[in-house]
């Protein structure tokens, strides 16, 4: 409930959207504390290591260094690993320099240092070697334009795809320009998004392929980063740039959620890896999980959309494209049947998931439908008497 409520964009903010990113340091602690034992047993002198690299940072710097999207991301991958823990990575994060205060709690101006493989920052006052500056959108959120963090290449994505492409400075005082206005108006509009973004966006990861479409993702197993494609290019308008910013935290809000609570499918349930439910806002089939987070995102970004159009100070044109937005928002909670339905035969999805589709379902149903006479064009109706629909389903298509 307090999930859904966040996101219609609600006047005060629930504990939930402050507590998960003091459970989730808690957490991964935890985790980090299990690995170190492990280490133990088979590699003494590597976890003494890692235990002394550790201890030597401040309980602030612990704090940040556990917020870190490359700590979760090397965590994540030692727990899945099935094997003895190697620690090298989680030491070269720590050891020697201080952890980069990029959550809302510690704001302010710092310089930092990237390891070649993992994002990490430390204050570079009297530390040889390069030092890449970081700015910071909302004086919390680190826009990474150039670290050896965002300049990996990762074939399975659509940002990271291909090698690094510099940006000009020129272009990065536009990418910086285009951010900072998108977020000062999110932070005018819609408060307690600014809030989520803040929280759980750490860093921002922005590069430039020529030729390519803006683009934006957030992965599962880096929590706290989010990526963006083409943010300098005119055809990542001012529009998309905002919701892109709330989508993607909003993933990483509910990726926080699953990590800490209960993830949306039931681990070890029965699951049709091929299957791919038909998005009713793309129509484009994706996955089970993919599916589940798009419910969420769409139901932030359409309540976005109606926070802005109330606060009257749109151009007619921006009037305009913000009805289109609210209507193609809206269109795939106004398809006949419930949205749990399209998911349900292919995916053991948590009940209280379904639950939470069906509430988001019905919140916008009785906002628009039914509809004045006036109704505005191509937004999708349901039926009187809530006629049952079975969702169309494509097997093995790509997301």
């Amino acid at each position: 409930m307090q999930i859904i409520y966040s996101l219609t964009a609600g006047g005060s903010c629930p504990p939930l959207i402050d507590n998960q990113v003091e459970h989730f340091v808690q957490k991964l602690k935890f985790q980090f504390e299990d690995l170190l034992w492990l280490a133990r047993l088979s590699s003494p002198e590597t976890a003494r290591a890692a235990s002394a690299a550790y201890e030597a940072l401040s309980a602030r710097e612990r704090y940040a260094f556990f917020l870190s999207p490359a700590v979760f991301s090397e965590m994540f991958r030692q727990q899945w690993a099935g094997k003895t823990p190697e620690l090298r990575g989680l030491i070269d994060l720590c050891i020697g320099e201080s952890a980069l205060e990029t959550s809302a709690q510690y704001p302010g101006e710092a310089r930092e240092r990237w390891n070649p493989l993992f994002s990490k920052a430390s204050h570079a006052g009297g530390i040889p070697g390069n030092a890449y500056v970081a700015p910071l959108l909302g004086g919390s959120v680190t826009v990474d334009l150039s670290s050896p963090f965002c300049k990996r290449s990762d074939m399975t994505s659509p940002v990271f795809f291909g090698d690094f492409v510099p940006f000009t400075e020129e272009e990065k005082e536009r990418v910086l320009s285009k951010l900072s206005a998108a977020f000062a108006e999110i932070e005018a509009t819609a408060p307690i998004f600014a809030r989520i973004i803040r929280n759980y966006t750490r860093v921002a990861c922005v590069r430039k392929r020529e030729g390519a479409p803006p683009a934006s993702e957030q992965v599962s197993d880096e929590i706290g980063a989010i990526r963006l494609l083409n943010v300098h290019s005119p055809d990542y308008t001012h529009e998309s740039l905002m919701d892109d910013l709330i989508h993607e935290s909003v993933h990483n809000l509910l990726s926080t959620y699953e990590y800490l609570e209960h993830p949306f499918q039931i681990v070890g349930g029965e699951s049709d890896g091929d299957a791919r439910p038909v998005s009713p806002w793309s129509m484009r089939p994706i996955r089970v999980l993919p599916f589940l987070h798009a419910v969420f995102v769409y139901f932030a970004i359409l309540h976005y959309t109606l926070k802005r159009m109330e606060r009257g100070e749109l151009s007619a044109e921006q009037q305009r494209l913000a009805v289109k937005r609210r209507n193609r928002y809206a269109s795939g909670f106004l398809m006949p049947g419930k949205l749990s339905d399209y998911v349900k035969p292919f995916s053991n999805v948590d009940p209280r998931t379904l639950h939470a589709m069906d509430q988001m379902q019905q919140i916008i149903r009785r906002r628009f439908s039914p509809l004045p006479e006036s109704r505005p064009e191509n937004v999708a109706v349901a039926p009187a008497g809530g006629a049952q629909y079975q969702p169309p389903v494509q097997k093995g298509a790509a997301p």
